[in-house]
């Protein structure tokens, strides 16, 4: 926290963001409320998913935080979340 004048404070940011397939953010909508309500709960650090405007193809997924070490954590999460299991047929 950084003082500018009296009682007005500046809070530094992090924030990553991810353009992702409107598909492939529905496919993993689950998993995907579970990492917001985990990274709140657990590090304070935002996630938040916005729809494409007009005739954007992607779908932006914006993760942001004051501490950068949990925002970083929250990127990987998503990260693997967006790499998948590969299905094996049996």
């Amino acid at each position: 926290m950084l003082p500018i004048r009296g009682d007005l404070f500046f809070y530094p940011r992090c924030s990553i963001k991810f353009k992702v397939l409107p598909n492939i953010l529905q496919a993993i909508q689950a998993e995907f409320k579970g990492l917001v309500v985990r990274s709140w709960d657990a590090d304070q650090v935002h996630v938040r998913s916005y729809p494409p405007k007009g005739t954007e193809k992607f779908a932006k997924v914006r993760v942001y935080g004051q501490n950068t070490e949990a925002v970083m954590k929250v990127k990987g999460a998503f990260q693997t979340m967006l790499e998948g299991v590969p299905a094996v047929a049996k």
